[in-house]
């Protein structure tokens, strides 16, 4: 046989210390402090705050979504029908504003003042959600300007304070100024001191 082969291989010196194979230290003070220093989960308050704020700002953050079409129907001062262009037909609920009903005070000359806006036009409809009707609700947008907001103009309907969170900053602002400035000018419906919010007159033929 070779002479080679036959020889012993010496013993490899483990290092002092080390456990072989692993790198790790053998000493139990030195793995006592490796292992301290391995990360902690914090209070569990902290946890749960951290992922109502994750939450939080993930539903600030609405999708706002848009269809353009041509307007076939005006149902009232704050609602129409507007066909795409595939020729599928949205229910559409302008946001922001509450006109009043068809029943009440001003509810025609604002359905005609929208009838004269945009009826047969074509317009951008700029939305986020859809009601429990399966109305869109959002923003009617011709030539560069927001008919929501041509509507408090006019004095012919509110500016809808109950969701008036969803709205941006900017938007709310606006809407709230061009109903006091209708309002001083008893522009519209503010002719009548006493006009009663198309929400309360909804409340009334609910509890008929």
């Amino acid at each position: 046989m070779n002479a080679h082969t036959n020889a012993k291989t010496p013993a490899l010196a483990m290092p002092s210390g080390r456990m072989a194979g692993t790198g790790l230290a053998g000493r139990p003070g030195e793995q006592a402090g490796r292992a301290s220093r391995a990360p902690v989960p914090g209070p569990w308050w902290r946890r749960l705050g951290a992922v109502w704020l994750w939450l939080a700002l993930l539903g600030g953050c609405a999708h706002e979504s848009s269809l353009q079409g041509a307007v076939v129907r005006v149902a009232d001062g704050d609602t129409v029908t507007v066909r795409d262009q595939r020729s599928k037909t949205h229910r559409v609920r302008l946001a922001g504003i509450d006109a009043p009903e068809q029943a009440q005070p001003h509810g025609a000359a604002s359905r005609q003042h929208l009838v004269q806006l945009v009826a047969g036009r074509e317009v951008e409809v700029r939305y986020a959600k859809t009601d429990d009707y399966g109305r869109l609700v959002g923003t009617l947008w011709l030539d560069g300007r927001d008919v929501n907001l041509a509507q408090l103009q006019a004095g012919l309907a509110w500016h809808y304070r109950h969701y008036q969170d969803e709205q941006p900053r900017a938007e709310r602002q606006a809407y709230a100024e061009a109903e006091a400035q209708a309002r001083q000018a008893r522009l519209g419906l503010w002719q009548d001191p006493a006009a009663t919010g198309p929400w309360d007159s909804r409340q009334q033929r609910r509890q008929r």
